[in-house]
């Protein structure tokens, strides 16, 4: 490997060369489209650095997220709702109940994956 030192805006001053074959560096490329890094150099310092990169996409967090902004908008509809008129309808608790228990449910599956992943690296 061959070291060259040069001075860049972030303060690395050092530049790494090393060669791969052709076969090396298809499969360079794949795990780098896989983890969604687009910068080569990002990529291939953090590997070097973590030895692993990992791209979580779990779909239940995205809909989690979602949950979670639907009932933080509900109780404020609710709570200004309450504040105006003075009453509380038993029907509108319910459904925020029933929404957090969705949510709750979504983020355990989320939890579950996570350990999951967690178990595979370690």
């Amino acid at each position: 490997m061959n070291e060259m030192v040069t001075k860049t805006e972030d303060n690395r001053i050092i530049n790494l060369q090393f060669r791969v074959n052709e076969e090396e560096m298809k499969r360079i490329k794949e795990r780098q489209a896989q983890v969604e890094i687009l910068n080569r150099s990002a990529y291939l310092r953090k590997m070097a650095l973590n030895g692993i990169c990992i791209r979580v996409d779990i779909k239940e967090l995205n809909k989690a997220g979602y949950l979670l902004s639907s009932i933080s908008n509900n109780m404020n509809q609710y709570v200004k709702q309450a504040n105006a008129t003075g009453s509380i309808y038993l029907e509108d608790i319910n459904y925020l109940k029933e929404k957090y228990s969705e949510l709750i449910q979504v983020y355990g599956e989320v939890l579950s994956q996570l350990i999951k992943l967690d178990e595979s690296i370690n």
